[in-house]
């Protein structure tokens, strides 16, 4: 009997560290019960060097915030990199004080080897017209930007979260 809840238990252990995407380094007939964790064993050596083409592609986006005067704002679009430190895009924004409308825009960015940069956007519709500048960081190889609108001043709170399409 005690043979039989020692096999269940070690059962319900394997099966419950498998389901958590965790792995054994050893051999469990001899007892050896070390535990790995898969993802930690293949990250471990990873470096950060981006460059301009790091940021390279189309990357759908939301961008949220409060505009002074306006209210709540946001907007969802694609925006596209030459990996040269040119972007343009398209996008629709929406704003609390009942404006929707449809913006294009054009820029260009710049990105340092620790992966963080800059955004300078000129932007083009009926009212949310401008220029635009933020602070940004690239995340997961490439595939995430991250930013901060940072003028023009005057109170603005906007935040860009962008995935690779």
């Amino acid at each position: 009997m005690k043979r039989f809840f020692t096999s269940v238990t070690i059962s319900v252990t394997f099966s419950i560290l498998l389901i958590l995407g965790l792995g054994f380094d050893g051999d469990l007939r001899r007892g050896d019960l070390s535990i790995i964790s898969t993802a930690h064993a293949q990250t471990t050596t990873q470096t950060t060097n981006c460059s301009l083409v790091t940021l390279k592609g189309s990357y759908g986006y939301t961008a949220t915030g409060t505009i002074p005067n306006v209210g709540d704002f946001t907007a969802v679009g694609i925006l596209t990199s030459d990996g040269k430190g040119v972007l343009s895009g398209t996008d629709t924004a929406s704003a609390s004080n009942g404006v929707i409308e449809k913006r294009t825009f054009t820029g260009s960015y710049t990105i340092k080897a620790d992966c963080t940069g800059s955004l300078v956007l000129q932007i083009v519709s009926p009212v949310f017209s401008g220029q635009a500048k933020a602070d940004a960081a690239i995340d997961d190889e490439g595939s995430e930007l991250r930013a901060i609108q940072t003028a023009p001043p005057g109170g603005a709170v906007i935040t860009i979260f962008a995935r690779k399409v």
